[in-house]
């Protein structure tokens, strides 16, 4: 469970005498016990732990709130009735609930009157009506094709593909015109002075998305 009532006044009726470590500790013990949805472990040193009990004043809270309030059952574990009662109607409500949703869902389902597989098979009967004959379309018109994109051999593949892998995780993966935009940044720091594999490389590196020149190059 990742939600459980809390009843604030019968909570506070039933540890006054608790001080602010054993308040903790009863709070992070009673959020493992929903979180996990059973009785919590018997060893005190598992409880230290799940608790972060490092100092003798944290680890005696621990032992105070445990022998307490999860004292330990025939079966090997420490129990809460609260929490074992809050637990059992939890249950109880998600087992309505998904009993609930799967008769809704049995219910839609024989509304249609065979499964789906069968039921998309349908017969298709002939139009009562001429339908409209489409109209032809213009011989002239042809689809735009998309921008392809090929690596130059002056550039380092393995460098390159690193590069794209960065901007692929940052969600900023370059389009094929702005890949021969790159291209042509690269082959300007090219002529600078800057050899593409450091370039893309150092772009890669830091996750920058832009080519840039090499720092510190001499």
């Amino acid at each position: 469970m990742n939600y459980y009532r809390r009843y604030c006044g019968d909570y506070l009726r039933d540890t006054q005498a608790l001080s602010l470590a054993e308040h903790g500790a009863y709070t992070l013990l009673l959020d493992l016990y929903y979180s996990i949805g059973h009785p919590i472990p018997a060893p005190i040193e598992i409880l230290h732990r799940i608790c972060r009990a490092v100092t003798v004043e944290e680890q005696a809270a621990v032992v105070v709130v445990a022998e307490r309030y999860f004292p330990l059952n025939g079966d090997g574990t420490r129990h809460n009735k609260r929490a074992d009662k809050e637990l059992e109607t939890a249950i109880s409500a998600i087992e309505k609930m998904r009993a609930a949703g799967l008769a809704g869902a049995l219910k839609r389902w024989q509304g249609h009157g065979e499964p789906y597989r069968v039921r998309d098979r349908v017969r298709i009967e002939p139009p009562t009506t001429i339908p409209h004959p489409p109209k032809e379309r213009s011989k002239t018109t042809t689809k735009p094709t998309k921008s392809t994109f090929e690596l130059p051999d002056w550039i380092p593949a393995q460098q390159w593909e690193a590069w794209l892998e960065s901007r692929a995780k940052a969600r900023k993966s370059p389009t094929a015109f702005a890949k021969k935009l790159a291209v042509a940044k690269l082959q300007d720091l090219e002529e600078q002075g800057h050899s593409p594999a450091a370039v893309l490389a150092q772009s890669a590196f830091n996750g920058w998305s832009g080519l840039f020149p090499v720092k510190d190059a001499k």
